[in-house]
């Protein structure tokens, strides 16, 4: 099979995407934006740690 990436490094790509984002936008001078971006990366922070939790206790997409 091939490894396509979980859910939990989707959205670990997620949160450094848009910590990516906030730091370009401080950059050019835009505080508004980088706001926006790292509460969108605390949102997708806040649903990984909800899913490694579930993954902990083994009991979240169990395909076996």
């Amino acid at each position: 099979m091939g490894a396509s990436p979980t859910k939990l490094e989707k959205l670990q790509d997620e949160i450094d995407d848009w910590n990516s984002q906030a730091e370009k936008a401080l950059q050019e001078g835009k505080p508004e934006l980088a706001a926006l971006a790292l509460e969108q990366k605390r949102l997708y922070e806040d649903e990984l740690d909800i899913l490694q939790d579930f993954d902990e206790d083994d009991d979240f997409e169990d395909d076996d």
